[in-house]
């Protein structure tokens, strides 16, 4: 089963002004250094879309009979 909530986002970056002004962010997680040139800059989502289902335990479906 997938969990939404573990996504992120991942930019790439050769500037290091850009790469300053998203580590700043809130949703800043983590960054991946390639290159001198080259940055992977993690970001966590700020939005997220519920449309999976949720799957409970057989014993919640014991309890409710």
């Amino acid at each position: 089963m997938e969990n939404i909530r573990n996504r992120v986002d991942v930019k790439l970056v050769t500037s290091t002004e850009i790469a300053s002004k998203l580590s700043v962010k809130p949703n800043f997680q983590d960054c991946t250094v390639f290159d001198e040139n080259l940055v992977a800059i993690h970001m966590r989502k700020t939005k997220l879309k519920c449309n999976k289902p949720v799957y409970f335990g057989m014993c919640i479906l014991e309890m409710h009979c």
